[in-house]
C-alpha cells in the first residue's frame, strides 16, 4: 500500500470483508481522519476509531 492514503476507498477494498475485533473494517475505515501519512499512523487512528465504537455501546 502506497501512503499517503488520501481517502477511504483505497482501505475499503482492501479491507473488504475483515473485522476488527467485532466491527467490519468498512466501518472503522469511514472514521478515519484523512490523509493517512505513515503505517504507525493507519494504526494509531484504527486503535481510537475502535475505542470510539466500543465506547458508543
Amino acid at each position: 500500500m502506497k501512503f499517503p492514503i488520501q481517502d477511504s476507498q483505497v482501505l475499503k477494498e482492501r479491507l473488504k470483508g475483515v473485522k476488527i475485533k467485532t466491527h467490519p473494517a468498512e466501518e472503522v475505515v469511514d472514521r478515519l481522519p484523512y490523509p493517512i501519512r505513515t503505517p504507525a499512523v493507519l494504526l494509531h487512528e484504527i486503535k481510537l476509531a475502535i475505542s470510539a465504537l466500543e465506547e458508543q455501546k
